[in-house]
């Protein structure tokens, strides 16, 4: 058995319910097994890379209305996310966290600026 977790923002929680949907809708015209709703959920949650990183800001690096934003980033490892923020904002960022929990989402406010995923 193959078990994983996922963590979720709210626009990919909001994907995944249309997909679950988009599946239940499926099941009540085609019939198929659960083996085959599962085996198309699994497609489509692995179609990425999952590994995933929060990335923040310093003072002054992106906006200048006095919002504290952070940057979600998808994948292969570390490294190729660390890469891919710096493809995209350069220098200009501060933080690599593992979770909004350890960036500190939550607890300085931090706002969803941007999720950057490889082409």
């Amino acid at each position: 058995m193959t078990t994983f977790t996922l963590t979720l923002t709210e626009e990919e929680a909001k994907e995944l319910r249309n997909l679950l949907a988009e599946l239940h809708a499926n099941i009540e015209t085609t019939t198929p097994t659960v083996y085959d709703c599962l085996l198309k959920l699994t497609e489509a949650l692995t179609a990425e890379p999952t590994f995933r990183q929060v990335f923040t800001f310093g003072y002054g690096h992106l906006d200048g209305n006095g919002h504290w934003l952070y940057v979600v980033v998808y994948g292969r490892d570390w490294g190729h996310c660390r890469e891919l923020m710096h493809a995209r904002f350069g220098d200009k960022w501060c933080g690599q966290y593992d979770s909004e929990e350890a960036a500190g989402v939550q607890k300085f406010g931090l706002e969803l600026f941007e999720t950057i995923r490889p082409e």
